[in-house]
């Protein structure tokens, strides 16, 4: 295959593609020209934003609506980041104290198995370690 084909199948496929990827990102916005700039309407939440073109740079202010439902995530992410905090607080590792309580009681225990254990090292006396 010549240079020159190769060039033009990949070119053809770029353009194919760049294509796709822009008409699958143009459906969600709609534009409307205004006299003093645009009106961008997101087709997923319905909210409408006006949008002003400043030296070649499009800047579009969030509609009311829209910093709404971001001031409202914004408090709930706030609300379960203090919540993750408090119960990390809450149910951190044990104290000292409360270790050194754990390791006695286990203390105990095992102590008492290991006595239990000890008095049974004796067979009974009667023939039952003929069996």
């Amino acid at each position: 295959m010549s240079t020159f084909l190769k060039t033009l199948v990949l070119a053809s496929c770029c353009a194919i593609g760049l294509t796709t990827i822009g008409s699958a990102a143009d459906h969600r916005f709609e534009f409307q020209k205004v006299d003093d700039g645009y009106l961008r309407l997101d087709t997923d939440t319905g909210s409408i934003d006006k949008c002003l073109d400043k030296d070649g740079k499009i800047t579009c202010a969030i509609s009311g609506d829209e910093r709404a439902r971001y001031e409202q995530e914004i408090k709930t992410l706030k609300d379960k980041i203090a919540e993750l905090q408090q119960n990390k607080a809450t149910t951190g590792l044990p104290s000292k104290q409360d270790m050194d309580q754990a390791y006695d009681t286990m203390k105990y225990f095992f102590d008492k198995f290991k006595n239990d254990f000890k008095n049974n090292d004796n067979p009974p006396e009667n023939g039952g370690n003929k069996l």
